[in-house]
């Protein structure tokens, strides 16, 4: 065992001080193409929410809505509405959205 522990000293850690240089490479945080913008509400999703896994089930029912929103228009589009709804669809509780009368969903049809 001692000559495993000191063959892994000898052998091992001069390769990890010799690469700890290129360690921060390594780590860097990295955005896709279409986050690399000027636009910090692209850049803030990106770093925050893309490809992090969703809990519960308003953030999982806002994911769905915003995707079928999404249809046809810019992802950025969607990004800049989003906070209109959160606010039309009662922060995207399930339970509300379905309780929603006919005239409360032709108010959200004309909401900006």
């Amino acid at each position: 065992m001692r000559c495993l522990i000191l063959s892994l000293i000898f052998n091992v850690l001069p390769f990890v001080f010799l690469f700890s240089s290129y360690y921060n490479v390594w780590v860097e945080k990295t955005r896709c193409a279409w986050a690399e913008t000027a636009d910090l509400k692209m850049v803030a999703y990106h770093d925050t929410e893309y490809g992090v896994r969703r809990e519960g089930l308003n953030e999982c029912f806002e994911v769905v809505c915003l995707e079928a929103f999404q249809a046809g228009l810019s992802w950025r589009t969607i990004l800049h509405k989003r906070e209109a709804f959160r606010e039309v669809f009662f922060g995207f509780d399930p339970a509300r959205v379905a309780a929603m009368t006919r005239q409360a969903a032709r108010k959200a049809d004309s909401a900006e």
